[in-house]
């Protein structure tokens, strides 16, 4: 198993309408995802953040997510109900792509980002 480095190329900043966990899927409600197979919005960077905070985000690139589960290099994932990386199933919202094998749950894996479509305010 490969070292997991990330490459973003678009790093956002949000504020945090609830506590932000370092390396989990972020939601269009500026918190972390927090249902299984939604759309997600981009990845919390290397810091947990307080409700009410600037928090930054990688919404374009590769990131590092924790693996909720073992997952392997071409894996489809979606996020947990804890904004973790699983393996996606039809109902989900693809998040990304598995670049390198990840076999320790609770581990970053590095994702290539699907990016989200445009939401209209």
């Amino acid at each position: 198993m490969g070292l997991h480095t990330e490459k973003p190329e678009l790093i956002r900043s949000a504020i945090a309408a609830g506590a932000i966990t370092k390396r989990r899927f972020i939601s269009f409600a500026d918190v972390v995802c927090g249902t299984i197979g939604i759309l997600v919005k981009g990845v919390s960077r290397e810091e947990d953040t307080d409700s009410g905070k600037s928090f930054a985000f990688v919404s374009r690139g590769t990131a590092l997510v924790e693996a909720g589960e073992a997952l392997v290099k071409g894996d489809k994932v979606a996020t947990s109900a804890l904004g973790k990386a699983v393996k996606a199933v039809a109902t989900n919202h693809i998040a990304g792509t598995v670049m390198r094998d990840q076999t320790e749950v609770g581990q970053p894996v590095e994702i290539l980002l699907n990016e989200a479509p445009s939401v209209e305010v």
